[in-house]
């Protein structure tokens, strides 16, 4: 919440346009906010200095926290004492039609981009020091990254086109199911016209073309919707003109909604029918059922298999693969489960991790991070107060992650490929994710 200034005697905050959403604060962040400002509230001059390679993403929130966190005094010097000021002056935020996880359209405010530019940047450099790109590219040493499709390679953090006829490009077939479910959502996506032509949200995703299964998200608002719609035959179908005027407002968001529901609805079939809500499913599927349900993951997990037997072959130290999907997470004990029966990993060497769900094969760890360090090969020896290597018979090598492993997680030491599954629509979350394994400290010359 973006709260304005204080009025009165009574400690009444200052009306505010801003309303932000965002998960609940972490228990290192408050201890750190805590001990920076006892700091500074002993120092003039803020005196607290922060290393990190990832200060904030392009969020005025996290902007402000960042500053806040070396020397909160100054902000309040120059006038930013609450968030509002700083939103105030640098934040361009305006209301969006957005699609929500339960897939409903919703206005939120979103931040589309900065204000007085010029003014940020010193604000930000006066407390900040930044290295330059090309002066990171030479203090660090990272391994030649190669990107699928196999258009560029980097030698010396150099790009260099690959000539044509050694370019490689995967194009993956959707398989019949995908196709016919396909076929049906293009009908919807153009809309039911005048006449009653075209496929409406029921023909597309209630009776029997609603997933039924532990991964469809549609059954409850199914049944509300059906609610509802029995309650609308018992009135009335004479509409006001109030009704009419703000239906007529109302079309452009229609085509919106609709368009934005596609495509989250495209991407979801993409993945795996049995995470699409409208793929008509009734059972929970088996591993092996879920897998092959999807050309994705199955060529995925068919790349996992080459690497694992080239390198059990040719008598070689075993690397970490890290397959990367910001949804459907929930099924992740199931590419575990494949993981082991059909890949031949033993289920110590797997894991996952999520926003709330940290597990080493189906055992469950008190933190994400010893599924991190098991990644790593190492553990933290508490009478030591400090990480020590584990045998590599209890190293995971192969760890599913969502955006929880996508920032402030080193996953480098054994990881040679990374598969991102469901690519982000921010370009930058898809750089920082190839950060997890492409850093120094990474024992192979390449990665993937």
């Amino acid at each position: 919440d973006a709260r304005g200034d204080q009025k009165g005697d009574n400690i009444q905050r200052e009306k505010h346009p801003y309303k932000l959403s965002g998960g609940t604060q972490s228990k290192r962040a408050i201890k750190l906010f805590f001990l920076t400002q006892y700091i500074q509230s002993k120092s003039t001059i803020g005196n607290c200095l922060l290393l990190t390679a990832t200060p904030f993403t392009n969020s005025p929130l996290e902007i402000y926290s960042m500053l806040a966190y070396i020397n909160y005094n100054y902000l309040q010097k120059i006038g930013f004492t609450t968030l509002k000021g700083f939103f105030d002056t640098f934040a361009n935020m305006q209301s969006q039609l957005t699609i929500n996880t339960q897939l409903k359209p919703v206005r939120k405010q979103i931040f589309v981009g900065w204000n007085n530019v010029v003014a940020l940047q010193n604000l930000i450099f006066n407390m900040i020091d930044k290295k330059s790109r090309e002066d990171e590219d030479k203090l660090v040493e990272r391994p030649n990254k190669i990107v699928l499709p196999f258009r560029n390679v980097m030698k010396n953090g150099i790009n260099y086109p690959v000539a044509q006829a050694n370019r490689i490009s995967t194009t993956l077939s959707m398989n019949d199911k995908q196709v016919e479910l396909a076929e049906s959502l293009k009908a919807f996506a153009k809309g039911v016209d005048a006449m009653g032509s075209g496929v409406s949200f029921e023909e597309l995703c209630l009776g029997d073309n609603l997933n039924e299964t532990k991964f469809g998200k549609l059954k409850k608002q199914a049944d509300n919707l059906k609610s509802k719609e029995a309650e609308k035959e018992d009135k009335d179908e004479t509409m006001s003109m109030k009704e009419v005027e703000q239906g007529e407002k109302g079309k452009t968001d229609s085509a919106g909604v609709r368009a934005l529901q596609c495509l989250t609805y495209f991407r979801q079939l993409a993945l795996n029918p049995y995470l699409y809500s409208c793929s008509g499913y009734d059972d929970n599927p088996t591993a092996t059922q879920f897998v092959e349900a999807s050309p994705k993951m199955l060529y995925a997990f068919e790349c996992i298999k080459s690497v694992k037997d080239f390198e059990k072959e040719n008598d070689l130290l075993t690397s970490g693969q890290v397959v990367y999907m910001d949804f459907g997470t929930d099924a992740f004990y199931l590419l575990v489960e494949y993981a082991v029966k059909e890949l031949g990993y033993k289920e110590n060497e797997v894991g996952f991790i999520t926003g709330s769900d940290f597990r080493i094969g189906k055992k469950k760890q008190k933190d994400k991070s010893d599924v991190q360090d098991a990644f790593l090969g190492r553990k933290f020896d508490e009478d030591l107060q400090q990480y020590v290597v584990i045998d590599d018979s209890q190293r995971v090598k192969l760890l599913f992650g969502s955006s929880s492993i996508r920032e402030g997680m080193n996953l480098q030491f054994y990881a040679s490929c990374l598969y991102n599954l469901y690519i982000d629509f921010n370009p930058t979350d898809n750089t920082q994710l190839e950060g997890r394994i492409w850093r120094q400290g990474n024992r192979f010359d390449n990665v993937r």
